[in-house]
């Protein structure tokens, strides 16, 4: 029984030492799998960690490339705004400045072809009376019956612009024509006196109205102005001359005592009358009759520009005539040159003075009316 005893002790033994071996066992799993699950759970929380996500695009830097140069096309089409440019500054000039572009055509056409010596005298009696008539007539059917009355109305700028054409204009030719009678080689007597005679003259009635309608200006205004500055031509104008030329001075003797001013005096009204009043009158009754056919015909349809080129009539018929009579042969190379220079000067200072005096009283509609009532005849008289 003894030695029994002491052969089960060493089994015993060996029994809590295995029970020991395990449970170290077991704590060696439990630490490994707890420590596997903690590095398991870290690396989980890494990868959803979003504020370690970057968002932001990448940054690429440039790459500089060689220039390459431009193809035939490409400078083809670089240079078409240009030209596309240039092609519509032209167009706006010529629709815009189209009158006086005409005018100089017609004046190159009459110094190389004219009408007979035989017909110079019918074709300047109906072109006289016919294109004024013309010019007249449209103005009475474009303008308003009341908008004249009113401008009737304006008695002081009337009187302005009267005072300036019958007595401001005519002293400065009279002093400009004394300066050049100094001297008796200079310049032929019949031009001293013709100088004399447009400084006392009025403004020329269609020019005056067609320019002031090129420019924007009150066409009524200066049609009344037209108006009144004709009807006081005959009276006012030879008063001045015959004042100017009894000053004895040598040029006034090529002119010779005449009788007969009854028949001028009736050839100038009957003039007036029929190429004038009566023009205008009748175009102010169509208007009041037919208002809406005579806006659509004037304003709708353009035919508004056959002023202007009654008035180109008027330019051509002139220019003929003189070239006709060889009248620019007759004159010496020199006077024409003074005579051209002359006429521009006169007729930016009257420009400059009417301008300013006007624009200190006048909107600018009027001051355009204003301009052209005086400045105008410097222009297309001399």
């Amino acid at each position: 029984m003894i030695a029994r005893k002491k052969k089960l002790a060493p089994s015993t033994h060996v029994l809590s030492k295995m029970k020991h071996h395990k449970s170290n066992m077991h704590d060696m799993a439990t630490s490994s799998n707890a420590s596997t699950k903690e590095s398991a759970e870290d690396r989980i929380a890494e990868a959803t960690n979003l504020d370690s996500i970057t968002t932001e695009a990448p940054v690429v830097e440039p790459k500089i490339s060689p220039p390459v140069p431009a193809t035939p096309l490409q400078k083809k089409e670089t240079k078409t705004p240009k030209r596309a440019k240039a092609l519509s500054i032209l167009t706006w000039f010529v629709k815009d400045q189209w009158f006086l572009l005409a005018m100089s055509a017609v004046v190159l056409l009459s110094s190389q072809v004219q009408v007979p010596a035989s017909q110079q005298r019918l074709k300047r009696t109906i072109i006289t009376y016919l294109a004024v008539s013309v010019i007249f007539f449209i103005n009475g059917c474009t303008l308003d019956t009341r908008l004249m009355i009113a401008n009737y109305k304006r008695w002081k700028l009337h009187i302005f612009v009267q005072l300036q054409c019958y007595l401001v204009c005519s002293a400065a030719t009279f002093a400009i024509v004394s300066l050049c009678a100094t001297n008796r080689n200079f310049m032929d007597p019949w031009l001293l006196i013709g100088f004399l005679f447009v400084g006392s003259a009025p403004t020329t009635m269609s020019s005056n109205v067609v320019m002031t309608r090129q420019a924007h200006g009150n066409a009524a205004l200066t049609v009344v102005q037209s108006v009144i500055g004709q009807f006081l031509c005959p009276f006012l104008t030879p008063i001045i001359l015959q004042m100017y030329l009894s000053t004895g001075s040598w040029y006034s003797k090529v002119l010779q005592r005449g009788t007969g001013y009854s028949g001028i005096y009736r050839r100038v009204f009957m003039q007036l009358g029929l190429s004038l009043f009566l023009p205008m009158l009748l175009g102010q009754i169509v208007q009041r009759l037919f208002p809406k056919t005579t806006k659509k015909i004037f304003f709708d349809w353009k035919l508004l520009k056959l002023s202007s080129i009654a008035l180109l009539t008027m330019v051509w018929q002139t220019f003929d005539q003189a070239f006709s009579s060889r009248a620019f042969e007759a004159v010496k190379p020199s006077n024409i040159i003074f005579i051209v220079f002359i006429t521009i000067a006169l007729y930016l200072i009257w420009l400059t003075i009417c301008f300013t005096a006007a624009s200190l009283w006048l909107p600018k509609k009027d001051v355009i009316a204003a301009g052209y009532g005086r400045a105008a005849d410097e222009r297309h008289v001399y």
